[in-house]
């Protein structure tokens, strides 16, 4: 039944304007004229009849300003017909918004995050009006994404906004945000609209009582409405991969699969590199960016409600994105969460390095260029000492038995060089016949080598700078020696190869490539390729950039770049909320990073029953109608506007007066 409520009842107060109408149409009525000769009884019979029809007229002009008055005044009051109650209910709406909503087990194939904003419309629609609701996006975190509104076209906008995105849930922020939101007022509603999948993983460990212990005050306020019914899902939860270190072409990949099924089920393992090409054609369901030329593909057959690891070791000659696709095969069973059947992995491109070696004429050629021709990832040159310039665009140089005056910033090897050195004191004695003692073994320049027995006829005696390392040792005086200055690497070789057995040995070209490989790792620091949806990214710019860049910029998975200033030797980046690779270049060379969902609680897509049971009994939406509401101060100005100008044409035209 509706009913009529006046939202601002003091405008009510303006009737009394109709006693200052009333008093103003009686001053203005015609008043009767008398005339003391008998003769005129004939006019004023005329008169008196003319008389009435213009006080009629004033009469009815009165009633309909007195009425158009109560019509504004009336609709100043604002008057409101409603099918519901005149209230003022504070509601505050939470929505999961985290991956796994993503499961697509509802209606017509709609996910559980589209069938929550229906629920969540259907609340709206149900506001009283006075009804005010805010609204909270929960995922890893909870941030308020409406402010209290009444306005339903405002809430639905902002519904509209909301998606699932890749973040994990922890529903414990969420309660948190809610106990200092509700705090003051009284007799909130609070509604959770959720999947409860898993979300138990809120209590970081802890005993399963001190979960509604901590938040019981909030539990008891809240209705949970649930979402989903399947369970099963197979998916990736872990992907990594990196070079080995003993070659620039092998790389060493780890996958680990998850089956949340009851029983085994089969799947596709798909992995790529590179990213899709312009015009390719991405397979259905599969995430952005997917394509590449595939290298490995392998059936798995995965058992029930375990992980299973895949190893794979491979010849690679790019790097770039690496993908990992996982596609299920079992007739007649679905995959209704496909977030965590793609993940991602940043594999970065190793550029050939530039080497100039500077020796004298005599000295060229040998041994030194069969070592470096031994490595593809070098290019080698070799000049004289005539020659030298420190203006060579090279990644590294190489002074063999001459050291120059001024030397360049870039990694430097020095092998037998006796002059000013900056990695070493060299003394005016020579060591004869130094016997081989120690080396060490962890250092990356020791990677598969072994210098056991190494005989050297001489050797330089050195005394090793404070930044300097001794890599290798003999009895008498360290003869290799590795250190950094600044940005800048160095390596110190004390004797000369041509005067041992270095040259026949396997390990000689291997330490030059050891050497080299050394120079070009970690130039960007501890660079992360490995990101977690939402978490911030921290680019780290070389030092060694002579035109060091004052922005980078980063391209996502859908393409879209933007610019982040550097400052200091960092530019931060924090919008990556999508899961795929990112890519950036600094210098000549690209990076990247890749992100993924990557967490095993997630992929378990089944509603947790416990879960439920925490909070109040959720009542049914449905119960209660949709409120219908019309104002009617819109109608009533109109009706005002209509009356006066009808009251306007038919006195001023005498139509019927």
């Amino acid at each position: 039944m509706n009913e009529l409520y006046f939202l601002s009842k003091p405008a009510l107060a303006s009737l009394a304007l109709l006693v200052i109408v009333v008093i103003l149409y009686i001053l203005r009525m015609p008043r009767q004229k008398v005339q003391l000769s008998s003769l005129a009884y004939l006019a004023h019979l005329q008169k008196d009849a003319k008389r009435q029809r213009r006080r009629m007229r004033t009469m009815i002009s009165m009633a309909v300003q007195a009425a158009v008055l109560a019509m504004l005044a009336f609709s100043a009051a604002r008057p409101l017909l409603s099918s519901g109650r005149l209230t003022e209910q504070r509601i505050v709406l939470v929505m999961d918004v985290s991956a796994s909503m993503q499961t697509q087990d509802g209606k017509n194939g709609a996910t559980r995050f589209n069938e929550a904003k229906e629920k969540a419309r259907d609340i709206v629609r149900r506001m009283e009006h006075g009804d005010r609701m805010l609204i909270i996006a929960a995922d890893s975190e909870a941030r308020i994404v409406q402010q209290f509104e009444k306005d339903r076209r405002t809430l639905y906008r902002t519904l509209d906004g909301l998606q699932a995105g890749f973040q994990t849930t922890d529903l414990s922020q969420a309660f948190e945000l809610v106990r200092e939101v509700i705090r003051p007022l009284s007799e909130p509603q609070v509604y959770l609209l959720s999947d409860g999948a898993e979300v138990m993983r809120t209590l970081h460990g802890r005993s399963d009582n001190e979960f509604p212990e901590k938040y019981g005050d909030v539990l008891s306020s809240i209705q949970f409405h649930a979402f989903g019914k399947e369970k099963g899902n197979v998916g990736i939860v872990s992907f990594s991969s990196r070079r080995n270190m003993d070659s620039e072409r092998d790389f060493s990949a780890l996958l680990v699969l998850q089956n949340t099924f009851g029983e085994p089920r089969k799947v596709a393992i798909r992995l790529s590199i590179g990213a899709k090409k312009e015009g390719e054609k991405s397979k259905k369901d599969s995430g952005p960016n997917v394509g590449g030329t595939t290298i490995d593909v392998r059936e798995v057959t995965l058992p029930p409600n375990e992980l299973h690891t895949e190893m794979y070791e491979k010849t690679l000659l790019v790097g770039g994105q690496f993908t990992a696709e996982v596609t299920l095969l079992d007739p007649g069973v679905k995959d209704v969460f496909l977030v965590d059947n793609t993940s991602y992995e940043w594999i970065p491109k190793r550029e050939r390095i530039k080497v100039l070696v500077v020796a004298p004429k005599e000295e060229l050629g040998g041994y030194l260029d069969a070592a470096m021709s031994a490595n593809i990832g070098v290019q080698g040159y070799r000049i004289s000492p005539e020659k030298y310039n420190l203006n060579y665009d090279v990644g590294a140089m190489i002074f063999y038995n001459w050291i120059p005056a001024k030397l360049p910033d870039t990694h430097l090897i020095f092998v037998n060089t006796s002059g000013k050195n900056p990695a070493a004191s060299v003394t005016k004695d020579v060591v004869m016949r130094p016997l081989m003692r120690a080396w060490d073994r962890t250092h990356p320049l020791m990677n598969y080598i072994s210098l056991e027995n190494l005989l050297i006829a001489e050797s330089l005696g050195i005394q090793q700078m404070d930044f300097m390392e001794p890599i290798a040792r003999t009895v008498q005086t360290p003869i290799i020696l590795a250190g950094r200055r600044g940005p800048q690497k160095l390596v110190f070789v004390a004797f000369d190869p041509k005067q041992s057995d270095f040259p026949f040995r396997l390990a000689f070209p291997v330490l030059v490539s050891n050497s080299l490989l050394w120079f070009t790792q970690n130039e960007l620091g501890e660079q992360k390729t490995q990101i977690k949806p939402g978490e911030v990214v921290e680019i780290r710019v070389p030092l060694s950039e002579r035109d060091r860049p004052t922005e980078v910029f980063v391209t996502d998975p859908l393409k879209a770049e933007a610019v982040i200033p550097v400052i200091g030797e960092t530019a931060t980046y924090t919008q990556t909320h999508l899961c795929g690779t990112y890519t950036y270049t600094i210098g000549r060379q690209k990076h990247g990073f890749a992100v993924n969902l990557s967490d095993p609680t997630e992929s378990k897509i089944a509603p947790n029953p416990e879960f439920q049971k925490s909070f109040k009994e959720a009542h049914s939406i449905e119960e209660k109608a949709p409120v219908v509401e019309r104002e009617l101060w819109f109608a009533l100005n109109w009706l005002a506007l209509i009356v006066l100008c009808v009251e306007a044409y038919v006195y001023h035209q005498r139509i019927l007066f």
